[in-house]
């Protein structure tokens, strides 16, 4: 195990942080988990002071929640919820695409080539976690190039609260949805590679719009 003792205390807490937030995204923390302080702080070799800490950045993030009688659970995400997440991300995604068309740099754009790419590796392979990690990184560097703090810690949260609850739901996509995302990344990078602001952003725009699409239809069947 990680020694998250080292550093400072403020890098004690970001250790903590991130490590449970990566078990939550990852389902190796399952929803409706009481996250008490004192058992994490066992298990991790801290204080309860920097677990505290973190869990409170975890609610903070929608990742989990405070409970009357039961302390704070990792949350519980429901679809009609989720749905509404993607209305949001549309939007959002649309704006990182269309700022980064006009502000990434030749390097972010050669980058965000880069993890197209090795997305689009891994779309006929059984590795669903390197292939769901490789979809959020080429999202993550267009948020990054977009170079606005206040939208990349919006995607930032918004990205990891729809990470859980399509794991939750068990919402894989089928091998045509897989390669139509891939086409869908295609796009939008070409849209930011010609410095095309329109396009790039109806192109993520439209990407979020087809899996915002499939959670209406899995609602309809319900």
């Amino acid at each position: 195990m990680a020694d998250f003792r080292a550093g400072s205390a403020n890098r004690i807490v970001d250790n903590v942080y991130e490590h449970l937030r990566e078990q939550i995204l990852s389902g190796e923390i399952p929803p409706g988990t009481r996250l008490t302080a004192p058992a994490l702080a066992e298990k991790l070799g801290v204080s309860r002071s920097p677990v505290r800490e973190a869990v409170q950045k975890l609610t903070r993030q929608r990742l989990a929640v405070e409970r009357p009688r039961r302390g704070v659970e990792v949350v519980n995400c429901e679809l009609s919820d989720t749905i509404r997440l993607f209305e949001l991300r549309e939007v959002l995604e649309g704006l990182a695409a269309s700022l980064a068309a006009l502000r990434a740099s030749e390097e972010e754009i050669e980058d965000i080539r880069a993890a197209m790419e090795e997305h689009e590796s891994l779309i006929l392979k059984a590795d669903t976690v390197a292939r769901q990690k490789a979809n959020m990184r080429f999202h993550a560097l267009i948020r990054d190039a977009a170079d606005n703090p206040e939208l990349a810690r919006s995607l930032d949260d918004l990205q990891a609260q729809i990470r859980l609850a399509m794991n939750t739901m068990k919402a894989h996509l089928t091998p045509n949805e897989l390669s139509q995302t891939a086409e869908d990344h295609r796009h939008i990078y070409e849209g930011i590679a010609a410095r095309d602001s329109e396009t790039a952003e109806k192109a993520a725009r439209l990407h979020i719009r087809r899996l915002h699409s499939r959670l209406k239809a899995i609602e309809a069947q319900a």
